[in-house]
């Protein structure tokens, strides 16, 4: 940056942050330098001056959701880029009025419109206080040093010496799995610091001001301002239930200093503060597992073992020589068995404790094992019969089984707003229920009621619990995160998903999804040896599909199909169509069908059987309703009829279901050409082309320009081969308008609605404007624009 002084340190940043003028300042710095822990301390310093503070930050997704960094600031009655740069500028401007500061992290991550945002705020002093943007130097900033090019930088310089300060310290980091790290970190710090880090460590996750009062024998308003400086220097953070250490090997490294006769009392102390250690096992399971005694909490350290990923431990800690299970242990069982994804043994642990009569709350919780069980099995008569036994229960975790089993039955009939009603109750009951295995559930569920972009903010958000949990929940978790990547065309992301995934998932049963959603993606760039692979290894785990795996046979399937298809191997194709619509695929037939129905109906029509296109759209109108999305898509495929389809593809479009948009496009074009309308036909085309081009499917590119040459459409000669390479003669006629609606200050998400694409398409066509213009801005793009009449 040309406005950038000598690199500084936190300290040095600090204050010359405190001491900026108002206006924007950049605040750059390698990752793991502490850039987040210099904004917490300039927070801490303004506030120390009773200055009003606004914090923000974009996260990985925001690249990819106009504005989404800024939606804290913006009216959320507004709808979704509904606002130029300008307007937007003024509105977010208008949100900080009042504000000393504003600080906000991570802006690297944020899309080209928050950044232009950012500088029409700055350039035309819309906001008169201070705005520092944080950002991460290294590959790919370059979008924020040529969008800010006249900002003045703050750059914070290499770490040196042993310092525990900022999370991503190299210093700590390099030493996590050091044995002595405890004692060298307690060594640079003050000796009341290091004191109350101690038992931070020792009651990790737990540990709230009192609790760490009572244990240290320090007062409250010592352990608080200890706390205050250990958050500032990046060592510990506030969780749900109590302060948190942030490094799990500096917990360790602390926390096994713990004497033997240190542990009870530490038991104590948190039933004595409302505690017990149920509460415990499921709120701070690694803590539980550290100071319950395994004899004398049998029960609730076999949970810690099953609420932190260790199911198999627990079941080999849970038995007993004699049987049955006394109910806790039985409940533990059945808890660790569904974790491990064989739901039939888990029903066979709680039964056998229900047939010894236990009593309450015992017998309900057992029960609603049996019912979540029940429905994994596919067995929906047992688990409605467990159901009714819950009627009337009121324990917090009995009741959090019988919403998820009822979400889940919802779930099915594709009723989205009573799935995440019964979700909603479930989650309220979050602390009570001490199950965080349903919690996860739970999320997991709401995220598959959602739209695809605001599933992800959601999975993201439990990443940290999924990880935790481990086993058959971490895997359920890991394969809806790859379906929601790959419904918003994230294809690279979603093959990245699948090789880190599949280990673990092979082994819960739900490999063989996670391998056909790679297939898929494979067909949808024209990749014929990978898809053959990833469908011959999904066929490969398809006996070890178990569990909440069965409900996503409908995927290999579909995958298995359209790589037939891709080949051209049509009556294949159709006898797989054939067996899903004839319900021997999937749990539950219904659900299978409205999941994968649309793309059912096109393949049913290439291959030439109307008559079971005409039977799957009946089977996804009953099963979701005439007015849904996809009984929508379905009938105006089979249809034929451009308006009909184009009507179908803006409602697709705003729903962010870009590749069956594309598809529903490239219908229409084909009926405008069968109508002699060849104009037309082209002119609907080639959106769809761009939107293939932009999920990088060109397998799909490739198949739609076989078959509209088939309708006597030829596209691809006229103009294409004598375009020039740079320079604006060589932009497409769509990206030509692009160029034009950008040049007139419109967002992504409001050119997308002018030219029935996503915001995603519109952000590769600005990118590839950028290329061919060489021109590094939007704000480039328009001068130019203008300068050329």
């Amino acid at each position: 940056m040309v406005n950038a002084e000598t690199p500084v340190g936190r300290a040095g940043a600090v204050a010359r942050l405190v001491a900026a003028e108002p206006g924007l300042v950049l605040l750059g710095g390698l990752p793991g330098l502490g850039v987040t822990t210099v904004l917490d301390d300039l927070a801490a310093d303004l506030a120390a001056e009773r200055a009003s503070i606004l914090r923000g930050r974009a996260t990985p997704l925001d690249r990819g959701r106009p504005l989404a960094t800024l939606a804290p600031w913006l009216n959320p009655g507004a709808p979704a880029g509904g606002h130029g740069i300008a307007t937007t500028a003024a509105a977010v401007a208008e949100a900080w009025s009042g504000a000393r500061a504003v600080l906000v992290d991570d802006v690297h991550l944020a899309d080209d419109d928050t950044l232009l945002v950012f500088r029409a705020v700055a350039e035309r002093r819309l906001y008169d206080g201070l705005l520092v943007l944080a950002y991460h130097r290294g590959p790919g900033d370059e979008r924020v040093q040529r969008t800010f090019a006249a900002a003045d930088e703050v750059e914070l310089a290499p770490l040196t010496g042993a310092d525990p300060r900022a999370g991503g310290n190299p210093w700590l980091l390099a030493r996590l799995d050091d044995p002595d790290l405890g004692d060298q970190v307690a060594a640079m710090l003050p000796a009341d610091e290091a004191d109350v880090l101690w038992w931070a460590a020792a009651l990790d996750g737990v540990g709230t001001t009192q609790r760490l009062a009572a244990a240290s024998g320090r007062t409250p308003e010592a352990v608080a301002a200890a706390v205050t400086a250990l958050r500032r220097r990046g060592l510990v953070d506030h969780g749900r239930s109590g302060l948190a250490l942030r490094h799990p090997g500096l917990t360790d490294a602390l926390a096994h200093r713990l004497e033997p006769d240190q542990r009870p009392r530490l038991v104590e102390l948190l039933e004595r503060s409302g505690l017990p250690p149920r509460l415990l096992a499921a709120r701070a399971p690694y803590t539980a597992v550290r100071l319950l005694d395994p004899a004398r909490n049998r029960a609730e350290y076999a949970a810690a073992l099953v609420h932190s990923g260790r199911a198999a431990e627990a079941l080999v800690h849970a038995r007993l020589p004699s049987e049955p299970l006394p109910p806790p242990l039985a409940l533990v069982a059945a808890q660790a068995h569904l974790a491990l994804g064989a739901s039939h043994d888990a029903r066979a642990a709680a039964g056998a404790a229900l047939a010894a009569d236990p009593p309450e709350p015992w017998a309900a919780r057992l029960t609603g094992v049996t019912a979540i069980a029940a429905a994994l099995d596919g067995d929906f008569e047992a688990g409605q019969e467990a159901l009714a036994a819950l009627a009337d229960t009121d324990d917090p975790q009995a009741v959090t089984y019988r919403c998820q089993v009822l979400a889940s039955v919802s779930y099915l009939v594709r009723d989205w707003d009573a799935a995440l009603a019964q979700l909603a109750a479930a989650a309220a009951l979050v602390d009570e229920a001490a199950d965080p295995a349903a919690e996860l559930a739970g999320i997991v569920l709401k995220a598959s009621c959602l739209d695809p972009a605001e599933a992800l903010t959601v999975l993201e958000s439990a990443r940290p619990l999924a990880e935790q949990v481990g086993a058959a929940g971490l895997a359920w978790w890991q394969l809806v995160l790859a379906l929601m990547l790959y419904n918003v065309g994230h294809w690279d992301d979603v093959l990245t998903e699948v090789e880190r995934a599949a280990p673990h998932a092979e082994g819960m049963g739900l490999g063989q999804p996670l391998h056909a959603l790679a297939a898929l993606v494979a067909v949808h760039r024209g990749d014929r040896t990978r898809s053959r692979a990833s469908v011959e290894r999904a066929r490969e785990l398809a006996g070890s599909t178990r569990g909440i795996g069965l409900f996503y046979g409908g995927f290999s399937v579909v995958a298995e199909a359209m790589s037939a298809e891709l080949e051209g191997r049509y009556d294949d194709a159709l006898v797989l169509v054939r067996g899903i619509v004839d319900g021997v695929v999937g749990v539950h037939q219904g659900s299978t069908v409205a999941g994968v129905g649309p793309r059912l109906v096109r393949i049913a029509l290439a291959a030439g059987d109307r008559a079971v296109a005409e039977e799957i759209t009946a089977a996804i109108e009953a099963a979701e309703g005439v007015d849904g999305a996809g009984a929508e898509m379905s009938r105006a495929l089979l249809s034929g009829d451009p308006d009909q389809l184009l009507a179908v593809q803006r409602r697709l479009l705003d729903l962010g279901a870009e590749l069956e948009a594309a598809w529903v496009g490239e219908e229409a074009a084909k009926g405008l050409a069968r109508a002699g309308r060849l104009p037309d036909a082209r002119a609907t085309f080639e959106p769809t082309v761009e939107a293939y081009r932009g999920l990088t499917a060109r397998g799909e590119l490739d198949r739609a320009r076989a078959s509209l040459r088939d309708e006597g459409l030829r596209l691809g000669v006229r103009g294409a081969r004598t375009r020039p390479g740079h320079g604006w003669d060589s932009l497409t006629e769509t990206e030509a308008r692009v160029a034009e609606q950008v040049a007139a200050g419109r967002t992504n998400p409001e050119i997308a609605a002018q030219l029935r694409i996503s915001p995603r398409t519109v952000q590769s066509h600005v990118s590839s404007i950028l290329g061919k213009l060489r021109l590094s801005s939007r704000v480039e793009i328009a001068a130019e624009h203008a300068r050329r009449g």
